[in-house]
């Protein structure tokens, strides 16, 4: 038999930029448009060996800051193209392939 109890749990309720100090609430939608970047340093690195980075950025400040260095690849669904080309109305009986 499972028995359930209750407990409290931490979450991330609210980001700030680090940059700006813009607050994005987490419950938003537009909450995902804030970046986080967090990484240990590594051996010899200008950090320090072993030392924590992190930074919150909302998406203002990551594309005035970083902006001219960010690769940026607009999203494009080429699945449903190349299934598009494959169908033959006479091979597949007039279905469309769900699957390669």
């Amino acid at each position: 038999m499972q028995q359930i109890g209750k407990r409290e749990v931490a979450y991330v309720c609210k980001t700030v930029c680090d940059r700006c100090g813009f607050e994005e609430l987490s419950d938003q939608p537009s909450s995902f448009e804030m970046t986080a970047i967090s990484f240990v340093a590594g051996y010899g690195s200008k950090f320090g060996d072993g030392s924590s980075v992190a930074i919150d950025l909302c998406e203002t400040c990551l594309r005035e800051t970083l902006g001219p260095w960010l690769r940026i690849v607009e999203r494009r669904d080429d699945r449903m193209e190349s299934k598009l080309l494959q169908f033959d109305s006479l091979t597949h009986g007039g279905e469309f392939p769900l699957k390669k």
